[in-house]
């Protein structure tokens, strides 16, 4: 069983790592948004935040089903 959600789960976690890195450069680019290089990385994290975020969601809900599903011919010991 955890080799059919082994590559979900490890996105999973680059997906929660990856926003993990956008969060920390959100919370230090806010204060100095007043230059355009600071301003377009706050942008960029907030889409990132907003939208693909969302993929950790549904790399979830596959590992959650995976566990859940298992083969009948599979021994889950």
């Amino acid at each position: 069983m955890p080799y059919r959600v082994a590559s979900d789960f490890l996105a999973m976690v680059g997906v929660l790592l990856h926003a993990f890195a956008w969060a920390r450069a959100l919370r230090i680019a806010q204060p100095l948004a007043d230059s355009p290089y600071y301003a377009r990385k706050c942008e960029t994290a907030r889409y990132f935040l907003a939208y693909r975020l969302g993929d950790f969601d549904f790399r979830r809900s596959l590992v959650e089903r995976g566990r859940a599903n298992v083969l009948p011919h599979v021994n889950p010991a």
